[in-house]
């Protein structure tokens, strides 16, 4: 037995466009706020153990780099740098709404500003006194690349010197012949610097593939 049905929308088309998309961009809203834990989560370990993999990390870990900045505590300043950049992620949300042709809205994860701001203020070693002067190691990892940071000295590794120093393994001593700079394997620039070489295609894969599980 057949069954015929005809259904009259007592609606105008665009009304009845509008009430269908309108709900949809609620429950669209209602799960994108639900997810945005789920994806910070994800994201910030995600991308911190990317820069803890990188050759400047883990040069503070167990190389020589630690001993050039002068670190009394090399896995203090490597936790900083984890627990900074993975709570560096965040959403940039604004609720999606029909304007009757499209939807308007904004969902983005963000991780670090671009003048990586949020990481050397959250990072409480980020700077130390030495003998009266600012050692901003971090700037200098982050910004300086191959200029001059310090006139006039340079780091020796001298065993009869050395205990005298902060790390316990360098020292920087005065040397007219010389001038300091982070070496050409560790140094960075504002586009181009230890955290910014450590998200590669890799990392990249591994966010999306977690953004897409979570959303989809």
């Amino acid at each position: 037995m057949d069954y015929n049905f005809t259904l009259n929308l007592t609606d105008s088309q665009s009304n009845f466009d509008k009430k269908v998309m309108t709900e949809f961009s609620r429950e669209l809203n209602k799960h994108l706020r639900k997810s945005i834990s789920q994806i910070k989560k994800g994201v910030g370990p995600i991308i911190a153990d990317a820069v803890q993999n990188s050759k400047e990390v883990q040069s503070i870990l167990y190389g020589t780099l630690s001993a050039e900045l002068g670190f009394v505590s090399p896995t203090t300043i490597a936790k900083q740098i984890y627990d900074a950049i993975k709570r560096s992620v965040h959403i940039e949300f604004t609720p999606f709404k029909y304007n009757g042709k499209t939807l308007d809205g904004n969902f983005s994860v963000v991780a670090i500003h671009d003048d990586f701001s949020d990481i050397i203020t959250d990072i409480p070693t980020a700077s130390y006194k030495s003998n009266g002067h600012d050692i901003d190691w971090l700037k200098w990892l982050l910004f300086e690349g191959n200029n001059i940071i310090v006139v006039d000295y340079q780091i020796t590794y001298n065993p009869s010197k050395v205990s005298h120093s902060r790390s316990r393994r360098a020292i920087m001593e005065p040397d007219t012949r010389s001038s300091y700079r982070i070496p050409a394997k560790w140094s960075g620039t504002q586009s181009n610097n230890f955290i910014t070489r450590s998200i590669d295609s890799q990392a990249e894969h591994l966010i999306e593939t977690h953004i897409a599980k979570v959303l989809f």
